[in-house]
């Protein structure tokens, strides 16, 4: 069994009794269709019908409550596309969070490699280095405490656009209160691997 057709639409004849003309639907829909604006005159100025006749078949085919379940469908209809406006906006700023959260993902996971290429390529103490310059040969010291303290930073900036992009609170990483200017190479290390590095923080006592 076919569903019901909307009572707007036209009558068609059922058990021997005669439909709604395509004439007078034809009046019914433009009717329908003037919403606010809807009156049997504007209708009968339109298609230059009498006004008489109008009423008529208004009366015989119930536009005044055809016209009611009209107007209540299309107060329906965009409610439903505005939701589905709101659905789709709603969808392209999930798309784009998501993008935002992997490109930052794959950022901190970038500056985390290249510190931990960084590291393996790093000496573990103060280098003597000489270099002649100017017929002169200059002594030179580089020192690896400095160096380590920027690797540690770039550890803990990869590291937390890692946490950020997962949804992990930002400060509540362990690395957030550490003084990098005491990490060694094995220590970087562990902390790529994210295993906690235990600093001497204590006080000294009195």
């Amino acid at each position: 069994m076919s569903p019901s057709k909307p009572i707007w639409h036209r009558i068609e004849a059922i058990n021997g009794q005669r439909g709604e003309s395509a004439e007078a639907y034809e009046a019914a829909k433009l009717y329908f269709e003037m919403a606010a604006n809807r009156s049997l005159d504007a209708v009968a100025q339109k298609l230059h019908k009498s006004r008489t006749l109008l009423g008529r078949w208004s009366r015989k085919w119930n536009w005044t409550e055809r016209a009611r379940v009209y107007d209540a469908w299309i107060v329906e209809q965009e409610e439903l596309a505005q939701q589905a406006a709101r659905l789709e906006k709603a969808q392209r700023w999930i798309e784009r969070d998501e993008q935002l959260r992997e490109d930052f993902y794959q950022v901190g996971k970038e500056i985390v490699a290249k510190a931990r290429r960084m590291i393996a390529e790093f000496p573990e103490r103060d280098v003597q280095r000489s270099e002649e310059k100017d017929g002169k040969v200059i002594h030179l010291t580089v020192k690896t405490k400095h160096s380590l303290s920027g690797l540690a930073q770039l550890v803990s900036v990869g590291s937390e656009m890692q946490r950020l992009a997962v949804g992990i609170n930002p400060g509540s990483s362990p690395l957030d209160d550490m003084d990098f200017a005491q990490l060694s190479s094995e220590d970087l290390e562990t902390l790529q691997k994210g295993k906690p590095v235990k600093l001497l923080t204590e006080e000294k006592k009195a």
